[in-house]
């Protein structure tokens, strides 16, 4: 999904905040559970892979791109010893907003690797209570978060994808309350939201119609409007592949 000139300040952020995370991610991301966006690593990543098939550098790009399969496939994601270094970090800033988001993040991260990216019926109560703990972790420093700064915009998204890791429509809600309070016409956060109110997390098509008209009367611009109209379409389009 490309954003344009959409909340530009606020996918920066997040970008910025992924780095800090110190991950590997898969070659693939799972849309499943709606990761993190690409991190500014990864995208300097992909363009340096970009440069090296124009270049027609076979030999380099076959074998990145196989490694990144290998470490995909080995396991290699969150780094669970990056615990102690947010832990430290947090004991030396203890009012520093970035340190709690960026661990609340971590957190995140380390849930969605917990649980895994099978079916539910293919993962363990173990996986799902490991998961659930962790974002219930992420949540604490995000909440912790929210009075650190003037504009957290940023820890209402996080939150609100926590909320769909977790099915939680109140906790959900209670972001795009409070996302809207900070920046009445924000975006980013109204379309995370519509996304949870598809029918396969829980919502319906006219769930998702009544909130595009909340957006227009909000006084959402026409372009952002037409990404939320082509959600609904695609929800359409679903449901009749269902039938």
């Amino acid at each position: 999904m490309k954003y344009g000139s959409i909340n530009k300040s606020v996918v920066a952020a997040i970008s910025m905040f992924f780095v800090l995370m110190g991950l590997t991610l898969p070659a693939h991301a799972d849309p499943l559970f709606d990761p993190p966006s690409l991190t500014a690593e990864e995208t300097a990543l992909n363009a340096k892979h970009i440069a090296q098939l124009r270049a027609g550098e076979y030999s380099n790009l076959d074998r990145e791109m196989n490694r990144i399969q290998r470490d995909f496939e080995q396991g290699k994601r969150t780094d669970p010893r990056l615990e102690e270094k947010y832990k430290s970090w947090i004991s030396a800033y203890p009012k520093s907003y970035a340190a709690r988001e960026a661990r609340g993040i971590y957190y995140r991260r380390v849930a969605y690797d917990s649980r895994g990216s099978g079916y539910a019926r293919e993962t363990s109560n173990r996986q799902f209570r490991d998961m659930e703990a962790y974002l219930n972790a992420s949540n604490t420093d995000l909440q912790a978060a929210m009075p650190l700064t003037a504009k957290p915009l940023l820890t209402c998204y996080d939150m609100m994808s926590n909320g769909k890791l977790l099915g939680d429509m109140q906790l959900a809600s209670k972001a795009l309350s409070i996302s809207m309070k900070i920046m009445p016409k924000n975006f980013i956060v109204r379309y995370k939201y519509m996304l949870m109110l598809e029918t396969r997390w829980g919502g319906s098509l006219d769930a998702m119609k009544q909130f595009r008209h909340e957006a227009t009367a909000a006084g959402l611009p026409g372009d952002q409007m037409a990404y939320l109209d082509q959600l609904i379409a695609d929800e359409v389009k679903w449901l009749q592949t269902e039938r």
